[in-house]
């Protein structure tokens, strides 16, 4: 059945797994027939602003690693070189082939199921989540749109290579998707989520670790676009990423379709666009659709700017805290302050934070130039103190007489954060 939540619909499953599971062999697998990768009709491409003016707070949800993690030396392997492929937005495409090791394996095949058996599959993205359980994907992956109906069921395979289940199968027990998509066809609201059953009493997450997510974030980025494309040249058997600067963005306003060079075919729906460095990354928009009848966005592949609506999917899903804690008093005395005078030799900033979260704390000149700061610390939601004598934290001497700026940032375990600042006087 489904739910309708302001601009989200939540669907509910209860599935046979004792009837499903014989019928996910290998062969059964291939057999399933690759989601088209929607088309619509041509617009122009136009230069993408950096503003996001009237969106909500920018969000980051940080990676997970497996628990527990077994390191690896992998990282991406490709086999061969990449392949430049001509395109008015310039990319590379390659094979991954190491699926076996993080975060490779949070990407995976999603197979839509009807009467006990996968009938379409597309791609989708285990991100990190407060019950370690959530899968990211396109919302027409999940739903065929207005006149349309959602699937029976859904299985993700992480890591899926060849037909192989090399992290096992994992069943969805509900699904989240927005209205505007299922009501419309909007493909600027073209996401979803599915929330996974656990196997054995162990969590997604827990097994093949988790990507990040980012929401109300600047469009203007290099992304690395993941999928099992089916369609000749590809097989579906086999994953690529494609790796492209953004082009551009299809028609106008703040919420416009992202377009980056790719040559993926059907089969790659749903397929994170993966953003940032270092381990894990975040997913910042899925392979949504691609533009018909026009050959000059043959191997140009769109997909949503995920604002707040898809925050919205993200949270009823069960997604992580994504509310930026807060430092709510701030206080400093005596201002002014005199270190080599008899009385009032130093001064003492105070704040209160809302949540667990790590703080860094640092004192600048009106140059902007460090004088004095604490290394970020994860501290319990409390007042604290901090004292400063009017040294520079590495030469030991008093600093010159005048302005100063000191400010608080605090950053939960989201990688959420928010600052507060104020100034204080220092006499020679």
């Amino acid at each position: 059945p489904a739910a309708v939540d302001g601009g989200v619909v939540e669907l509910s499953f209860d599935l046979d797994r004792a009837a499903i599971e014989p019928n996910l062999t290998p062969r059964a697998l291939r057999a399933a027939e690759p989601l088209d990768l929607e088309v619509v009709s041509g617009a122009e491409l136009r230069a993408p602003s950096e503003s996001i003016a009237g969106s909500g707070a920018p969000v980051s949800v940080t990676p997970s690693r497996p628990t527990p993690f077994a390191p690896s030396n992998s990282g991406f392997q490709v086999a061969g070189q990449s392949a430049i492929v001509a395109s008015i937005i310039p990319f590379t495409r390659s094979e991954v082939t190491d699926m076996m090791s993080f975060p490779n394996r949070t990407h995976g095949k999603l197979f839509m199921l009807e009467d006990s058996s996968p009938v379409a599959v597309c791609s989708a993205t285990a991100v990190n989540s407060a019950e370690r359980n959530l899968v990211w994907t396109a919302g027409h992956c999940v739903h065929e749109g207005p006149q349309g109906q959602p699937y029976e069921g859904f299985v993700f395979v992480p890591g899926y290579r060849d037909g192989a289940e090399p992290h096992g199968a994992w069943f969805a027990e509900a699904a989240y998707t927005t209205a505007q998509w299922v009501n419309a066809g909007d493909f600027r609201f073209d996401v979803a989520a599915l929330v996974m059953e656990p196997n054995v009493d162990v969590e997604l997450a827990d097994v093949v670790g988790a990507r990040g997510i980012r929401f109300n974030q600047n469009p203007i980025k290099s992304f690395r676009s993941h999928g099992y494309p089916a369609a000749p040249p590809f097989d579906g058997e086999r994953m690529f990423r494609c790796v492209s600067k953004l082009g551009g963005v299809l028609g106008g306003g703040q919420l416009a379709p992202m377009g980056i060079g790719c040559d993926m075919t059907e089969g790659s729906s749903g397929g994170g666009w993966v953003v940032g460095s270092g381990p894990g990354g975040f997913v910042q928009s899925v392979n949504s659709f691609k533009v018909k009848d026009d050959p000059n966005f043959e191997d140009v592949m769109f997909g949503p700017q995920m604002r707040d609506v898809a925050l919205e999917v993200y949270e009823m899903a069960g997604g992580a805290d994504t509310t930026p804690p807060r430092v709510t008093k701030l206080s400093d005395g005596p201002d002014p302050f005199t270190p080599r005078g008899k009385k009032k030799r130093k001064t003492t900033i105070k704040f209160t934070h809302d949540e667990t979260a790590k703080v860094l704390f640092k004192i600048t000149n009106r140059s902007g130039a460090t004088v004095h700061k604490i290394p970020a610390t994860e501290l319990l939601p409390e007042t604290y103190k901090t004292v400063w004598n009017g040294r520079h934290f590495k030469t030991g001497k008093v600093v010159k007489a005048g302005r100063y700026k000191y400010k608080v940032t605090v950053t939960d375990v989201s990688g959420n954060s928010s600052s507060r600042s104020g100034k204080l006087r220092l006499k020679r």
